[in-house]
């Protein structure tokens, strides 16, 4: 493995000496992080789904009132 450098202050930080790049290897972090991406995606999902289901019955709402107003 590679002999990274410690960022001070900040424990789970290190800097990759070749590309100065700074990494986070704190493993717990990087899952917890992941977790909550994919949560979001499917609160997102979910709630296009919903909004979508919603414009439909609008529609189907608007469309049965024209057509009572058509009969009287």
């Amino acid at each position: 493995m590679k002999e990274y450098i410690e960022v001070a202050g900040y424990p789970g930080l290190v800097r990759d000496p070749d590309t100065g790049a700074i990494l986070n290897v704190n493993f717990e972090e990087i899952e917890i992080a992941k977790t909550q991406k994919l949560l979001r995606k499917k609160q997102k999902q979910e709630t296009e789904q919903r909004l979508s289901s919603l414009e439909t019955d609008i529609k189907e709402i608007k469309f049965a009132l024209n057509t009572l107003l058509q009969k009287l």
